[in-house]
């Protein structure tokens, strides 16, 4: 699958960054990764899809921010084994969508 938009990945553990990096960039993706939300906004993209780790309140700051500048973007978060509640919580926040980590192929 070839995107035409990147993928802004957002997570704090440089492990897991790195290696969803390396699994996104080996299907073809254009990944552009982030440390921190502050980090993010700093350097907001023009286009591009967030995958954001579950952090808590990392998808509030997120549509705080984009509400605040208008420069809106989809956010997909994810988790390593999430539960439901945090799953819906994430959706409620505004999340268009969850992902468990590690990620499948078809994902």
């Amino acid at each position: 699958m070839r995107l035409d938009r990147p993928i802004i990945l957002l997570d704090g553990n440089m492990r897991r960054r790195a290696a969803i990096s390396h699994t996104l960039a080996g299907s073809g993706v254009h990944v552009e990764p982030f440390e921190a939300v502050a980090e993010l906004t700093a350097h907001w993209p023009r286009s591009g899809l967030i995958l954001a780790h579950d952090d808590p309140g990392t998808i509030p700051a997120l549509m705080l921010h984009m509400g605040r500048s208008g420069d809106w973007l989809p956010v997909v978060a994810f988790a390593e084994t999430p539960g439901p509640r945090r799953i819906v919580d994430a959706v409620l926040e505004g999340a268009i969508d969850y992902v468990a980590w590690p990620f499948e192929d078809s994902v």
